[in-house]
């Protein structure tokens, strides 16, 4: 015998069943760095790109790491999509 399924799978790249369930799990975690928010899941598709970029710089004002900052930010837009284009005008007073 050659070797065995895992040898197989290890060699052809494949992730197989059980590395893609692991992938999987992995990936969500990674996703979801502040569990409990209203975008939790949410694909950046889902929101006005140019708001959701006024969000990220926003919110880099509070963290530095750059995926809290647009969880923040998709969080505020999925609230009210126009949250820091109104956050702007108000800040401008």
């Amino acid at each position: 015998m050659k070797g065995n399924f895992w040898d197989s799978e290890k060699r052809s790249g494949s992730k197989g069943f059980y590395g893609a369930h692991r992938h999987e799990k992995h990936k969500k975690a990674e996703k979801d760095r502040i569990p409990g928010g209203k975008a939790d899941g949410e694909p950046d598709s889902k929101f006005p790109a140019k708001e959701l970029k006024k969000g990220q710089k926003h919110e880099k004002e509070h963290t530095s790491d750059p995926a809290i900052a647009k969880e923040i930010a998709k969080d505020h837009v999925k609230e009210d999509s126009k949250y820091y284009e109104k956050l702007e005008k108000v800040e401008k007073k």
